[in-house]
């Protein structure tokens, strides 16, 4: 048989098992956003199963805490006694540096990631519909394209079965697509 044949062959198998959209997504700021809760768990002295709150875009330094959701059961964490924006910040700080803690202390983050992986995996494999800020390729959602964010996503046997849009607050929009022009630029660069 020729090499073009073979090659052809190939090609067929692959197109037979290309993946849906829903199939193909990252972990994203899945570990970000569990960190994130449990750092303002720690400042409203509650367990972090009650605090709802996460990061959108990058995994990484250009990732966006969503202050506007941020709650306690539902109440605003803006709205409780004590806390606030500026206590949400200190936690976005803590989160964002507690990689380069873990890095620095033990050299590798995989415990943590392999953690989040094996939660995704459990929504799939049980077919649970949990929502995860897991990377998708964005459509136009808040008019970006082409470039894979975290956003919120139901996660199920097929995968992504529908990402949200939660509205965000001028400021959360502004980093979220500056986000994105930095992870545009990145792919761009290794174009080259």
């Amino acid at each position: 048989m020729s090499p073009e044949k073979i090659n052809a062959g190939r090609q067929n198998q692959l197109n037979q098992q290309r993946l849906s959209a829903g199939q193909v997504f990252g972990t994203g700021t899945t570990l970000d956003s569990s960190r994130f809760r449990y750092y303002l768990a720690q400042r409203a002295g509650v367990a972090p199963t009650s605090v709802g709150a996460y990061l959108l875009g990058e995994h990484g330094d250009s990732s966006v805490p969503v202050y506007s959701h941020a709650n306690v059961m539902g109440e605003p964490f803006s709205a409780l006694t004590g806390l606030g924006k500026k206590v949400a910040a200190d936690a976005y700080q803590t989160t964002r540096n507690a990689a380069y803690e873990v890095i620095a202390k033990k050299g590798a983050t995989y415990y943590a990631i392999a953690l989040a992986v094996a939660r995704i995996v459990r929504s799939v494999l049980y077919d649970e519909n949990h929502v995860f800020p897991v990377s998708v390729n964005l459509t136009g959602q808040y008019g970006i394209k082409n470039v894979c964010l975290s956003l919120p996503a139901v996660i199920g046997r097929r995968g992504v079965s529908k990402i949200y849009t939660p509205k965000l607050s001028t400021d959360e929009l502004k980093r979220l697509k500056k986000s994105a022009t930095i992870i545009r630029k990145t792919i761009d660069q290794t174009k080259k």
